[in-house]
């Protein structure tokens, strides 16, 4: 997770993550929820770029939905 809310340094990350590891990692990124806030969804594209269509799983928290500070969290799981 991250407390940045840049689609480079979070969705982009993973994307790139992703692409480099796609043999190593099975289930690639699990749906994540957090019971109580409010989930925005992840950013699919940005600037021009596509990032892998796993990242549609990745949670964002924007300060205004939640009264909290903006989050990114992504679940990896490699089995």
């Amino acid at each position: 997770s991250t407390c940045t809310l840049e689609p480079e340094e979070d969705e982009g990350i993973i994307s790139a993550f992703l692409q480099d590891h796609s043999e190593a990692i099975i289930d690639k990124i699990k749906e994540s929820e957090l019971p109580g806030l409010k989930r925005s969804p992840a950013i699919t594209e940005f600037e021009g770029k596509k990032y892998v269509p796993e990242v549609k799983n990745c949670l964002r928290l924007w300060p205004q939905d939640n009264y909290t500070e903006g989050f990114f969290v992504a679940r990896v799981r490699k089995d």
